[in-house]
C-alpha cells in the first residue's frame, strides 16, 4: 500500500479584524440605541430597505 502522510491542521483565522454585521428594522429609537464599537467598524443593515446600511465607528455613524 501507499505511504500515509500526516497533514497539519489548517491555522485558525483571526477574525478580530472582520467588521461586525447585523440586521434590524431601522427606526429612530433603534438607531439611537446602537452601541458603537471601541475599535474598527460595525455594519448594520435595514431589514425593510434593501441596500441601506449604517456604519458605526468609535467616532461616527454613517449611512451607506
Amino acid at each position: 500500500m501507499g505511504t500515509v502522510v500526516a497533514m497539519p491542521a489548517p491555522a485558525k483565522r483571526d477574525r478580530s479584524d472582520k467588521p461586525k454585521t447585523g440586521h434590524i428594522a431601522f427606526t429612530e429609537q433603534r438607531l439611537e440605541k446602537l452601541r458603537r464599537p471601541a475599535a474598527g467598524a460595525a455594519y448594520i443593515y435595514d431589514t425593510e430597505e434593501p441596500g441601506l446600511c449604517v456604519r458605526l465607528t468609535a467616532g461616527a455613524a454613517s449611512y451607506v
